[in-house]
């Protein structure tokens, strides 16, 4: 296992962005399981991109989880990863995921594990109800974080499992 730290420059979405382009540029991944906004941006979904130019798009510190990752890697990993794959997980994710390869339900061999530190998520439709009132929750979320402050935006909450997690890195 190794521990690697980015450096973040101004804008810490583009940094993990430009981090991952590298990753598929150098050759050290195929494709990267990384948050990517539903149309309208309502939502952030975990997907497959294998395109590095579309990488872009991607919403990799997004504060929603729509789905379990750790789960969609367990099934894109059943017989073994199809290619040289990255993810991109939340510590919490990243135990899960670990979990499900003790049990022999996820095969790690050919994956990139990155993990992100994690605030907190919103609930799906409180995400959707910011991006509604034109809040960018990721943009927010970062500024409370630079300023030593990582809470949800006002009138909202996190998740009741990140309200409890203990291990936010």
């Amino acid at each position: 296992m190794v521990y690697t730290w980015l450096e973040i420059d101004n804008n810490a979405s583009e940094t993990v962005r430009s981090f991952l382009h590298s990753l598929m540029e150098r050759g050290v991944v195929d494709a990267v399981l990384v948050p990517m906004p539903t149309p309208g941006g309502a939502s952030a979904i975990p997907t497959l991109v294998s395109d590095p130019q579309k990488l872009a798009q991607a919403e990799p510190l997004a504060p929603v989880m729509p789905v379990s990752e750790a789960t969609m890697v367990a099934l894109l990993t059943r017989t073994g990863a199809p290619r040289r794959l990255g993810v991109l997980l939340r510590n919490c994710q990243i135990r899960a995921l670990v979990e499900l390869a003790k049990f022999k339900q996820a095969y790690l061999d050919d994956v990139l594990i990155i993990g992100v530190d994690c605030p907190g998520t919103y609930e799906v439709a409180d995400y959707a109800a910011l991006v509604g009132e034109g809040v960018n929750p990721t943009v927010e979320l970062l500024a409370g974080i630079a300023q030593g402050n990582p809470a949800p935006y006002e009138s909202k909450s996190f998740r009741g499992a990140c309200s409890m997690c203990v291990y936010p890195i």
